[in-house]
């Protein structure tokens, strides 16, 4: 090949080099950037549906802890739950049982039966499990789903595929999977039976699937929100059919919803996609919006009075008290980060824990600071509060019970639980259920506690 040919050849080989390494970063910053496959969601409104007929008001009691966050949803037992006797130690453990495979998901308690759901990554299986309450016996278990699992480039290090916590309304219980791209719901009943099972959508997974399911009257409702175009559906607790859905912004984030009734409006409230709403839970509609938090959260929002806290998250760092009245206001704001952990209020306080062992606290009304202090490690599980106490379970299995002490992270007795926690605790009573792991040389094998007052 002649001299200047060559030239021009190699000229056009460099060319198209850089044009492929430009093509390359181009796709790279496409997806660091949220510019991934949509998902279309098809909106549907209650007007539409005929989903089934108006359920009994959902009715628990003392002992009950049927959903994420326990029945008040902000980690505390139900006003007729009592807390006369505290805790004074976590030594008092009635059982222990072996739980198969793995998964994050928290017990939820329903008469003498305790729900958990879990996942086998080697043999790709999804199921839901059953226990006595009283012995730990295991009742009965389904499986829900086979094969279909998120490729490893899919899920974070820290998630399962059996995160999200199952919900019980008395009669069923439901089960939310991620599998086959799509998002599950599973109804069974008490003893066992599959009653139905629906997808609520396509779901693009980036990390895994975070938020857990809400009861709400007649309907069961998922969130469903990733950068492929995400939904918040409402499901017929007994048809299976869909009631309502709504579209959400395309954002990865992880935070379940939480309803609360301030001043005779009920508020279901969601952080994440750097805002956060309020809908009404009856048709999805938005009732307000308000700035904050960040782009992904994963802890769901708690009250205290008119008020609701929230906290998020990656990347922008946010800890909000909004007050809920004629309209939303948020009064103020901190430049905190908790991201996994849900908040807990008590005393006209929020305290908070970081999964880079961060502990603070505020009062609620001011946004002022009371403490901020460095523990031991991190934590993922959400504390919950009985009666003059807060149970704390960081991600090294140490379970702590602190002193309602707004000025200091003051703690009553401390015990380890296995080496690895991610699950947050559920109260019975005067028992406590805890789900951990222990890490050894035969592998990693969880365990469901029950501990006594």
């Amino acid at each position: 090949m002649p001299r200047m040919s060559l030239f021009k050849h190699r000229l056009n080989l460099t060319a198209i080099n850089r044009m492929l390494v430009c093509i390359s970063l181009l796709a790279m910053l496409c997806v660091y950037s949220g510019c991934r496959p949509e998902t279309p969601v098809e909106e549907v409104s209650v007007e539409q549906t005929d989903a089934g007929e108006e359920l009994p008001a959902l009715d628990y009691g003392p002992t009950d802890w049927p959903y994420w966050r326990g029945p008040t949803q902000d980690g505390k037992p139900s006003e007729s739950a009592s807390a006369e006797k505290p805790w004074t130690s976590l030594e008092n453990e009635l059982w222990k049982i072996k739980v198969p495979g793995r998964g994050h998901s928290s017990p939820v308690i329903y008469g003498n039966q305790v729900f958990l759901t879990t996942a086998d990554d080697a043999a790709e299986t999804q199921s839901l499990l059953a226990f006595d309450r009283d012995s730990g016996d295991e009742l009965w278990t389904r499986q829900v789903h086979q094969g279909n699992f998120p490729s490893d480039g899919e899920m974070h290090r820290k998630s399962t595929n059996a995160s999200p916590t199952p919900a019980c309304d008395g009669e069923r219980v439901f089960a939310l999977f991620l599998n086959d791209a799509q998002l599950y719901l599973s109804a069974y009943s008490l003893t066992g039976e599959q009653l139905w099972q629906t997808s609520t959508g396509a779901y693009i997974s980036r990390f895994g699937l975070g938020p857990s399911p809400v009861l709400y009257q007649s309907y069961v409702i998922v969130a469903s929100e990733h950068s492929g175009g995400g939904n918040i559906t409402a499901v017929h607790r007994k048809t299976g059919k869909v009631a309502w859905r709504v579209k959400r912004t395309r954002a990865d984030t992880y935070s379940s919803p939480a309803i609360f009734n301030i001043d005779g409006t009920d508020h279901m409230i969601l952080s994440g996609a750097n805002e956060v709403v309020s809908l009404d839970p009856a048709n999805g509609k938005t009732r307000w919006s308000i700035e904050g938090t960040a782009k992904s959260t994963c802890g769901t929002a708690v009250r205290w009075n008119d008020l609701i806290l929230v906290s998020g998250g990656y990347p922008e760092r946010e800890t909000m008290g909004i007050r809920v009245g004629a309209k939303a206001e948020k009064i103020w704001s901190a430049r905190e980060k908790l991201y996994i952990p849900s908040l807990i209020t008590f005393k006209g306080h929020v305290l908070g824990l970081n999964d880079d062992g961060i502990a603070c606290c505020w009062e609620v009304e001011t946004g002022k600071q009371t403490f901020k202090t460095r523990t031991s490690s991190g934590y993922a599980a959400s504390p919950v509060l009985d009666g003059d106490q807060i149970i704390i379970l960081n991600e090294q299995g140490m379970g702590s019970i602190l002193n309602q002490n707004p000025n200091e992270l003051e703690s009553v007795s401390e015990r380890s639980f296995g080496t690895n926690a991610m699950a947050s605790p559920a109260i019975s009573g005067d028992r406590l259920y805890l789900r951990v792991a222990e890490e050894g040389a035969n592998g990693r094998q969880e365990y469901l506690y029950c501990l006594q007052k």
